[in-house]
């Protein structure tokens, strides 16, 4: 699937300050936590604070923990809903931890001016948020889900699988959990042993670092700097809702034929239309150049030329956007490809590293400095872990009884809790979660353990997906924590309400835009589905489609090349395409790659010609406009699911709209 993962950052501040202001160059943000970072500045030039006396974790007497935890749910709830529908539109979420970390700051210390609100705060209060905007893609929902929905019945007897809400709850829940404990127990391993730097997560503490210095500052120009930065905020939100309200009522205005209008319809039979989507053009913005270049490169190897030849030479004679014989389905073969490659080579990579550090490495003492009553007690991770496994193992199989064997669900967790080590190192390496490549090699395990079996093959690639995303988001904030000295135990416990939180968003939130839209359909396509479908076939003796083979080795080849040349050339890193993200670009159909690019040729330029502003405003305006729709497509889903007529479908097309059945004019 895609999704995620990740970050993104920049300073606030005016050129008086800042030489004391953490420089993100171009940050990536990518589909399932799967691309890497380009340029990161995180040296030592601007350290954390040293006096660390104010930071302190439940037991600090600034008595706004709880309000602080409520805030991080409330601003992940609705990042939640944000990521249920790009995830569903594209495959692609956000972990938001600069976005909920800025955004709980401007609320409580900006505009209710609440002094009390320090440091541990706002960890905190990141924490929660992230903890509940993640389930969209930890349960599931944007990929395993949908995919059930569309088996056939040579898949499995009675065809796909509707799960009705308490069904989609307990196994969206039985996903929750058991990454979070085990994450617990890495801490020590990967943060206080290994030192690993966990780019995102030292990023975000240096960020809410450096909100709090620059609110304690005196200067004038400081307290403008912040009314500024709600002013452009609100602006940018205001404009990604219009954009979105305008796009329900004129439709044509999500895919604008531009194509079409100088006479080459062909091109927009493939989908080279223009999407003006602000959410996506901030999304570009916070993606970065190499990614968003990267999947335009996959754009125009699937969708210009590969897609072109396929149905030209009748190697995919169905209609373009037919998953089963069409181009659509044709040039997924390759993409999974390529990014089977890819993934399988990162984490060989980073089992070689694993491996060379444990070999070197020599023993030492407890160097943990935080003292025990703060940490999470090893009999409640131990024990924790225990009963969620068999927990989750005994729901999920209550859910599947008809489709798998009782012990299927428990291999999965079990095979998923080896592998989520990778993910967690790789993360803590390279800011990396390769949480898709890690569901593939469970689905590649899962053909030998249940060959033939496709509901089984999906639900444990869902499941190692789930496992690696948890862990490698709560190791994360507890980076995050240790820089900053707020107690582990504290994240541990907001880690877990908010994950339930989260389930509870996740399903209202799925439940809605599938009562609201068809799913997959024009407006929600659900991509990641036909990846995870493919992959079950293939790891199943499916068969591939005609004539791509050769096609997909090459590429195949490549995307394994790729994150070695990388490891070896580590300074021409930048220079080298991500892989995963050049397959992302060919698996998603162009219409929603063009607004990324012109997002990311925004933020290279504004951080050019214009730094101190770019510092200052950039994550503000991106954030905007990719909350601004996200939010809103909440109010967009009632108005659809009430039937409220559109004005006009002047210039829709069936391919891209379908609102052929609610005109008024």
């Amino acid at each position: 699937m895609i999704a995620a993962d990740r970050n993104s950052a920049t300073s606030l501040g005016d050129s008086s300050l800042s030489d004391d202001r953490v420089k993100l160059l171009d940050h990536v943000e990518d589909f399932d936590m799967m691309a890497s970072t380009d340029d990161l500045w995180l040296s030592d030039d601007h350290p954390l604070p040293t006096d660390h006396t104010f930071v302190e974790s439940f037991q600090s007497p600034s008595g706004l923990k709880t309000p602080a935890i409520i805030g991080g749910i409330l601003i992940g709830g609705m990042m939640c809903f944000s990521n249920m529908y790009f995830g569903l539109q594209t495959g692609w979420v956000t972990l938001g931890s600069i976005q909920t970390s800025l955004l709980g700051f401007g609320f409580f210390k900006v505009l209710l001016q609440r002094s009390q609100f320090n440091i541990a705060d706002n960890v905190l209060l990141q924490a929660a948020g992230v903890a509940t905007c993640t389930m969209p893609l930890a349960g599931g929902l944007v990929g395993i889900v949908p995919a059930l929905t569309m088996l056939t019945e040579s898949d499995r007897v009675g065809g796909g699988i509707v799960l009705n809400w308490w069904k989609l709850t307990i196994f969206t829940l039985s996903l929750a959990y058991f990454g979070v404990f085990f994450a617990v127990p890495l801490r020590k391993y990967m943060i206080i042993k290994e030192k690993l730097q966990f780019p995102s997560g030292t990023l975000t503490a240096k960020m809410i670092s450096m909100f709090h210095q620059l609110d304690s500052s005196e200067k004038d120009e400081d307290a403008i700097l912040w009314k500024r930065t709600i002013k452009f905020f609100i602006i940018t939100v205001v404009i990604s809702s219009t954009y979105d309200l305008a796009s329900y009522f004129i439709p044509v205005l999500h895919n604008i034929p531009i194509f079409s209008l100088v006479g080459l319809p062909i091109a927009t039979q493939f989908y080279w239309v223009w999407t003006p989507a602000p959410s996506y053009i901030g999304q570009g913005m916070i993606m970065g150049p190499r990614t968003c270049f990267s999947m335009f490169l996959g754009s125009i190897l699937g969708w210009a030329i590969l897609g072109p030849l396929a149905k030209t030479m009748e190697w995919a004679p169905g209609d373009i956007d037919s998953w089963e014989n069409g181009a659509k389905g044709w040039i997924l073969w390759v993409s999974l490809a390529l990014m089977l490659a890819d993934s399988t080579s990162s984490l060989l990579i980073v089992t070689f590293t694993s491996f060379k550090s444990l070999y070197y490495s020599e023993n030492t003492e407890d160097e943990d400095t935080e003292p025990k009553e703060r940490r999470v007690p090893s009999k409640v991770w131990i024990i924790g872990l225990g009963l969620t496994v068999i927990i989750s193992s005994g729901a999920i199989w209550g859910v599947f009884y008809q489709d798998m064997d009782w012990y299927h669900p428990l291999m999965g967790i079990i095979f998923s809790l080896f592998i989520a080590l990778l993910g967690v190192r790789a993360l803590g390496e390279t800011d990396l979660n390769p949480v898709s490549g890690i569901g593939k090699l469970s689905q590649v395990l899962f053909s030998l353990i249940a060959p033939g079996n496709i509901v089984a093959n999906l639900i444990a690639g869902g499941i190692a997906e789930a496992g690696a995303m948890q862990a490698g988001d709560l190791v994360q904030d507890l980076k995050t924590a240790y820089l900053l000295k707020v107690s582990p135990r504290s994240i541990f416990q907001v880690q877990i309400i908010g994950s339930f939180f989260s389930v509870l968003f996740s399903v209202l939130a799925y439940i809605l835009y599938n009562y609201a839209y068809t799913i997959p359909g024009p407006e929600l396509p659900a991509p990641s589905a036909m990846v995870w479908i493919n992959m079950a076939h293939i790891t199943n003796g499916g068969e591939l489609a005609t004539n791509v083979f050769w096609f997909a080795l090459t590429l195949g080849f490549l995307g394994f090349s790729l994150p070695i040349l990388s490891e070896i050339f580590p300074k021409q890193k930048r220079y080298f395409p991500s892989a995963i993200a050049v397959a992302v670009g060919m698996y998603l159909t162009p219409n929603w790659t063009i607004p990324r690019v012109m997002g990311a040729i925004i933020q290279m330029v504004w951080s050019r010609k214009w730094p101190i502003s770019y510092d200052n405003y950039m994550i503000v305006v991106a954030s905007g406009l990719f909350l601004g729709e996200g939010v809103f497509s909440i109010i967009v889903a009632v108005l659809s699911a009430l039937k409220v007529p559109i004005i006009s479908c002047v210039g829709c097309t069936a391919q891209f709209c379908s609102c052929a059945n609610n005109v008024t004019a």
